[in-house]
């Protein structure tokens, strides 16, 4: 009741904002600075287990956005949107399957991966990622495996794949399954 029809309009799959307001799907979120406000994707990825369900739910909504001030997250599912602690508004961009990265940090979910070098960083498949030192399960470190010689395992073109391995472990998701023995 509050939006200035006038001045309204669409900016995402998340977000719309007026003359005053940024509003999102469960109202006004009164923090975030109208004017300057504007999203940094499209506030939508498809969700990794779009292969098994109806079109009409292949889509997860949520996405960043900044303003002068901060960046934010919002997951439609999980309340308002909220200030990304630490990041750097200027540096911030968006990579894929709610990732981003600033002169500095890797974010996952809006959340800081510390274990990340955001410099060398890079996507694996909507489940893994790496860096010269870790792969990433999401957020999570996967424990003793080389990201050197990690690899994706699986079907879908790896894209969907949970699994991975690298000279010494079988990984699923972020849990070694087995030590693998050379023949």
């Amino acid at each position: 009741m509050k939006a200035d029809i006038s001045t309204f309009k669409v900016l995402n799959a998340i977000f719309a904002k007026d003359v005053n307001y940024v509003f999102y799907i469960e109202g006004i979120a009164h923090d975030i600075d109208a004017p300057t406000f504007i999203p940094l994707d499209v506030g939508k990825i498809e969700r990794t287990d779009s292969l098994y369900i109806d079109e009409s739910r292949r889509w997860s909504y949520k996405g960043y956005g900044r303003d002068q001030d901060h960046v934010y997250f919002h997951d439609m599912m999980s309340g308002k949107p909220r200030v990304v602690k630490g990041a750097d508004k200027d540096s911030f961009e968006v990579l894929d399957f709610n990732y981003a990265r600033d002169k500095e940090h890797v974010y996952y979910y809006g959340i800081k991966v510390k274990e990340a070098n955001n410099a060398n960083f890079e996507m694996l498949n909507a489940f893994f990622s790496k860096d010269d030192n870790h792969v990433f399960y999401g957020g999570r470190v996967v424990p003793k495996v080389d990201p050197e010689n990690f690899e994706l395992i699986g079907d879908f073109d790896n894209k969907w794949s949970f699994w991975g391995k690298d000279k010494n472990y079988l990984v699923y998701q972020s849990e070694l399954v087995a030590r693998l023995i050379p023949l």
